[in-house]
């Protein structure tokens, strides 16, 4: 009995793939950029995603190290004088105490006077520098004398070498710095080192002492107060007793956290967010996967020569497929390794759109840069392994399961995959999508809710549909067939679409992907896009809108001062000014805004999307405080309902809030509560300001009076109602810059899979085209039926892919998007959108045809007939 026949995988690899790779190297090197590149997009957003969240440290950590405990107030901070309270409390404990003051400030650019915008904003940071001598006496202060000449200058303030470098300053330069809606001047003294020890300080940071800078601030309260206890023996134990006595003494009154809480806070605030980034990346590999299959299922095809050759001399199936699963692994570490360095290099880039949005959206975070780490490679050759391997698999069974004598037989024509011709698994894989999504989301947390079912409901659409749409390829060759019946070309490519191998099956997968998924973010881009228009010309009922120049939200520190507002309020020309103040609050365990602005202007001059109510404000229960309108997002995470009653904790004491209706905001996802602003002002006793609206006199001109008031208050940012819809679009733009970069990426790995496709299929088709230039084809008609043929792949994508994203937009639009951020949004229809992208894919993919059919017979070499 003859033994088994064997052959190594090494052997396999040295006779066979890097050969037929090395003969095929553009195909070869094309195919590793493609999948590269979709392994490179999952890696820079899931870096990009991570540096948002390490953004929440604080930027202290890197002037002094992490904090174990931080000691907050809600709204007005924490007065100096508490300081040897605290002390007090901790007794002889071995702790550190550093108090903070930071601030967003922006430069006032010295050729116009005016403040120069959010590229000139800096944090400052207002710490003892004796506490933290160690960096300041290493800054670079040219004649600085010495470390003491720093604090006997009460102007002065220390940047780091990325601000100096922008803002072409060095050591002795003034320069003017909006601080609370107030210009004033500052010296700088020094740039700061780039690094503590081995932890880079923050490229937007600034430092000043903090008792120099309380005076400019003319307050004395601080942002927050940071404990540290130093290492050694009994450490654990310490920094659990310093937390007790914090919460035991000034629990009540203040917040007492640890910098992990912030940290998991901001994560859980994005983590919606961050999450559907992830999944669009993984659309874009899940389309390079297509390609590598049909770049496989086309290697087959070239050698089945190899492997009837190896079959007939003994190979057992199960050896065949083990063999090309081997290639496919090897084309995965190379993959591994091209997404590993495109990944880090596009993360450069994506960390800014992430964080812009984050900031926007959320809270304000550090700029980090993009960080490598092992894990990132495992994942990276995981996903370029993985994802090669399965899209291997269908090519290698097909590879081992055919008989010798059938793949000499079939001359140079592949059938297609035994799974695309069943079309029922792909409806019923429709159907079950469709019914998962009467099941609830998942929730990891009180107030949190993932739309699994959503994402389940889109995988099973999108892979489902590409066995269902596989049929539209005959109807499209009929139709090309009946409609040219006297083209040559036309007749040869309806034939090969009436006839499609497993090549055209994987190109229109692609295809019905990457279309699907493109047109479905349109949809949800355009519906957004259309509900916020319409929510901000709701909203923005004011003539001119106020704010500090550096304000950049609430957690900005930017506010403007009442009594500056007070003068602002006795012009003449101005007849209603209406002040706005935000403070955070919990509301059932779930972090919120709670809001105050002027009631009596609700309904007159100020209006409110409304989703649900208002009530009667007189039928508010007698054992309530105050009426509050809720917004959507808020209702969502927290279960209330309109007329329900909600406790919270201020520094006046508890109030009891009626919920007396919902409102529609799209300024954050945090969930918000808007009352009366005389309500916040008693119950949290501050006198400065977030923003404020004014309205004007009929006979007043807003452009007149901004002129006039941003001559009087050069700190303050005046902007007309139309200027701050620009504003905000344009903020709404920067949180979709990443999803549209999505979309093109899906759509350019496509379109390559439609060019190697149509390659591939031409170097099958030796004998074909020797018959067709025999019979008298010109090459301009060969190049018109290699055009016919992917002008019909790309068609047949197109159609299937609109009405996929039809299905996945409504899904993202109710589903996925409600349960995420609990939003509402009216459904806008991209028809101009999906025109362009109609357009421009069927043009593209027209061109690349019929350039492949053009090029490639310029080298093409006649097969013996």
């Amino acid at each position: 009995m003859r033994s088994p026949t064997t052959i190594s995988i090494p052997t396999f690899w040295r006779l066979f793939s890097l050969r037929h790779a090395r003969t095929e190297w553009m195909q070869t090197v094309l195919l590793l950029l493609i999948l590269g590149l979709g392994v490179g997009t999952f890696l820079s957003i899931r870096m990009a995603n991570r540096a948002a969240v390490e953004g929440f440290q604080l930027f202290t950590e890197s002037l002094k190290g992490p904090s174990d405990w931080i000691i907050e107030a809600p709204t007005n901070g924490i007065p100096v004088e508490a300081l040897p309270r605290i002390r007090e409390q901790l007794g002889s404990l071995p702790v550190q105490i550093f108090p903070v003051v930071e601030r967003n400030l922006t430069r006032v650019l010295p050729s116009t006077g005016d403040p120069g915008g959010a590229g000139s904003t800096i944090r400052l940071l207002g710490v003892d520098l004796v506490q933290i001598r160690s960096v300041a006496s290493s800054v670079d202060n040219g004649s600085m004398d010495d470390f003491w000449s720093i604090i006997d200058d009460p102007d002065h303030l220390l940047v780091s070498r990325e601000v100096a470098d922008r803002w072409q300053v060095s050591t002795g330069d003034p320069v003017s710095l909006v601080l609370n809606g107030r210009k004033v001047s500052f010296t700088i003294r020094g740039i700061l080192p780039e690094f503590r020890d081995s932890v880079p300080l923050p490229a937007n940071l600034a430092i000043a002492d903090l008792g120099a800078l309380l005076q400019r601030l003319d307050r004395a309260t601080l942002e927050r107060i940071e404990v540290i206890v130093p290492e050694g023996a009994g450490r654990e134990a310490t920094v659990e007793r310093v937390g007790s006595l914090l919460q035991e003494a000034f629990g009540s009154r203040w917040s007492v956290t640890s910098p992990t809480d912030k940290e998991v806070d901001g994560a859980a605030m994005t983590a919606a967010f961050r999450l559907n980034l992830t999944v669009l990346s993984l659309i874009a590999l899940l389309v390079g996967l297509y390609l590598i299959a049909q770049t496989l299922d086309a290697t087959v095809s070239r050698r089945r020569t190899e492997i009837a050759s190896l079959r007939s001399l003994g190979l057992a199936p199960r050896d065949i497929q083990r063999l090309w699963l081997s290639e496919a692994l090897l084309y995965g570490v190379a993959a591994g390794i091209v997404g590993l360095l495109m990944g880090y290099a596009m993360a450069t880039i994506t960390v800014e759109a992430v964080t812009t949005t984050v900031r926007a959206l959320y809270r304000d975070t550090a700029q980090t840069a993009a960080t490598l780490r092992f894990s990132d490679g495992l994942l990276a050759f995981a996903l370029g392994i993985g994802g090669s391997l399965v899209a291997a698999w269908l090519p290698a069974r097909d590879a081992a399961s055919t008989p010798p004598a059938q793949f000499l037989r079939l001359g140079k024509r592949i059938p297609p995959f035994p799974v695309f011709q069943h079309p029922w698994i792909g409806l019923a894989a429709i159907a079950l999508g469709a019914l998962l999504l009467f099941l609830p989301p998942w929730q990891p947390r009180p107030g949190t809710t993932v739309p699994v079912m959503g994402y389940a409901t889109a995988f099973l659409w999108l892979t489902g549909g590409t066995l269902a749409t596989v049929g539209s390829l005959r109807w499209l060759g009929r139709i090309l067939h009946r409609t040219a019946p006297d083209s040559a070309p036309a007749r040869l490519a309806a034939s090969r679409l009436r006839q499609p191998t497993s090549r055209h099956q994987l190109a229109l997968s692609g295809f019905f992907v990457a279309i699907g998924m493109a047109a479905s973010m349109a949809f949800l881009i355009n519906s957004f896009q259309h509900t916020v228009t319409a929510w901000l010309e709701q909203r923005l009922q004011a003539d001119l809108f106020l704010s500090s120049a550096g304000f950049q939200g609430a957690d900005s520190g930017q506010r403007m001062p009442g009594i500056v507002l007070d003068r602002i309020e006795k012009d003449p020309e101005i007849l209603e000014l209406d002040r706005y103040r935000s403070v955070e609050v919990r509301v059932n365990g779930s972090r919120t805004t709670l809001g105050g602005s002027r009631f009596d202007l609700l309904g007159d001059r100020q209006r409110l999307l409304w989703i649900n109510g208002p009530l009667d404000p007189d039928s508010r229960p007698p054992d309530t405080d105050a009426i509050a309108y809720a917004n959507e997002n808020l209702i969502r995470r927290t279960g209330l309902a309109v007329g329900e009653a909600v406790r919270l904790t201020t520094p006046s004491g508890p109030v009891v809030l009626w919920i007396g209706g919902v409102h529609a905001d799209y300024a954050r996802d945090n969930g918000s509560l808007l009352v009366d602003l005389g309500n916040l002002e008693s119950w949290y006793q501050f006198s400065e300001y977030d923003t404020a609206g004014a309205f004007l006199s009929e006979t007043a001109d807003p452009a007149i009076v901004q002129a006039r008031l941003r001559e009087a208050h050069p700190g303050l940012a005046v902007r007309q109602n139309g200027e701050l819809m620009d504003a905000a679009l344009f903020i709404f733009n920067q949180t979709f810059a990443v999803t549209r970069a999505l979309q093109l990426i899906g759509l350019v790995v496509a379109l390559a899979g439609l060019a190697l496709s149509l390659l591939s299929l031409l170097r099958e088709s030796g004998r074909e085209l020797s018959l067709q230039r025999t019979l008298g084809m010109s090459r301009r008609e060969i190049a018109l039926t290699t055009a016919l043929e992917g002008m019909g792949i790309a068609l047949a994508g197109l159609l299937s892919g609109i009405l996929l994203s039809i299905g996945l937009g409504l899904v993202l639009i109710y589903v996925i998007n409600r349960q995420s951020f609990g939003w509402t949004l009216q459904l806008a229809f991209p028809w101009t959108d999906i025109l362009l992208l109609a357009s421009g894919v069927l043009g593209l993919g027209l061109l690349i045809a019929y350039a492949t059919g053009w090029l490639y017979l310029r080298k093409w070499k006649a097969a013996p007939l």
